[in-house]
């Protein structure tokens, strides 16, 4: 993913990228058949981070074709601040550091996301129900798609 705020693509094209975003990639039909397809149960975001992590875990890489162009307009089908983008988000992010890391380790990423959330409400006060509707359904475990943002 090239970001407008990096000078190079030389930046990230040394490095194998701990995922590729979804909105832009090429999966071997093998791949599925070995870790499975992406999860339903994010159903928007973090789906490629969490099939990107599986994959690494089976000892499969991701790599970033660097003079390859796509281009994609950031959230345009449901807008890049609007409450479904900021539920699902957040939802999702909670749900992947709670999959992914072990007890201990979850607690810095969660404190972020506590303060992130934090911010979301501070620059936006409107957005409170979004945030808070993210917290509580990742609480209860509620996943995949939500009935309040269809």
């Amino acid at each position: 993913t090239y970001h407008k705020e990096l000078e190079s693509l030389d930046l990230i094209s040394q490095a194998e990228p701990h995922y590729v975003s979804g909105a832009a990639v090429l999966i071997e039909t093998n791949l599925f058949k070995q870790i499975g397809y992406f999860r339903e149960d994010y159903f928007l975001y973090f789906e490629d981070v969490d099939f990107c992590l599986r994959a690494k875990k089976r000892g499969f890489g991701s790599f970033v074709v660097s003079n390859a162009l796509v281009k994609h307009k950031l959230s345009s089908s449901i807008g890049f601040s609007s409450p479904k983008n900021i539920y699902y988000n957040l939802r999702n992010n909670l749900k992947f550091i709670d999959s992914n890391f072990s007890t201990f380790k979850k607690i810095p990423p969660f404190i972020c996301m506590f303060l992130l959330s934090g911010k979301i409400i501070f620059n936006n006060p409107s957005n409170i129900d979004s945030v808070a509707q993210a917290w509580q359904d990742f609480i209860i475990k509620l996943s995949g798609p939500s009935k309040r943002y269809d």
